[in-house]
């Protein structure tokens, strides 16, 4: 299985919508998330056959934005949230190669960023973020 992540602007019966049409074409969702901050929603869903969900998908209009290696996390959206974690990646010698501000509600920002070490950019994070992507 391997999680696919779909950042989307939210609205009423999306994950409706997408169920279906995952459903339609016999995919089965073995594990969905989701997160909304402002605008935007954060979709992670485990399927068994990726390449077949994520060509659906995209057939349909709903871009699979991130490959797995990227990490979304809400962070506070407060002065020094974004310093204090690059700074976490800093000292563990990990570069970040992308980085993207997605939304943000006033009081949480997504952001996702793709680094040179992706499992010890998750490992590092997960313990003082919320992790939105697997």
């Amino acid at each position: 299985m391997k999680p696919m992540t779909l950042i989307l602007n939210d609205r009423v019966g999306l994950i409706s919508d997408i169920s279906y049409i995952l459903g339609k074409e016999r995919i089965n969702i073995d594990a969905l998330d989701a997160t909304v901050v402002g605008r935007k929603i954060v979709i992670t869903v485990l399927v068994k056959n990726f390449e077949k969900a994520k060509n659906v998908l995209e057939r349909n209009g709903y871009a699979t934005a991130l490959d797995k290696d990227y990490c979304v996390v809400r962070i506070r959206d407060a002065p020094g949230s974004m310093a204090k974690m690059t700074e976490m990646l800093k000292k563990a010698r990990i570069n970040i190669v992308q980085l993207h501000q997605i939304s943000t509600d006033g009081t949480y920002a997504l952001v996702a960023l793709k680094t040179d070490k992706p499992r010890p950019t998750r490992e590092i994070l997960k313990e003082n973020f919320p992790l939105e992507s697997a």
